[in-house]
């Protein structure tokens, strides 16, 4: 998957929550990549899945309406 997906994600969580939940959910996941990512790369979709099942575990919300959240 292109990183531009994480990169756009990892700001949606920012600016949506905060930064501290952006670095939480990295710890969280545990990401082959460490969480660092840039718009050019390319990274395995299971790392963006996992990112959305731990924001949902740290916030509280839906996935569904979280992945909503980002489509928009």
């Amino acid at each position: 998957m292109k990183g531009i997906i994480f990169t756009e994600f990892m700001e949606m969580v920012e600016d949506r929550f905060s930064e501290d939940v952006a670095e939480e959910i990295i710890e969280l996941a545990d990401l082959p990549s460490g969480g660092s990512y840039t718009s050019l790369g390319t990274y395995s979709h299971a790392e963006v899945l996992n990112l959305v099942t731990c924001l949902s575990q740290v916030s509280g919300a839906k996935i569904e309406d979280l992945v909503q959240a980002f489509g928009e």
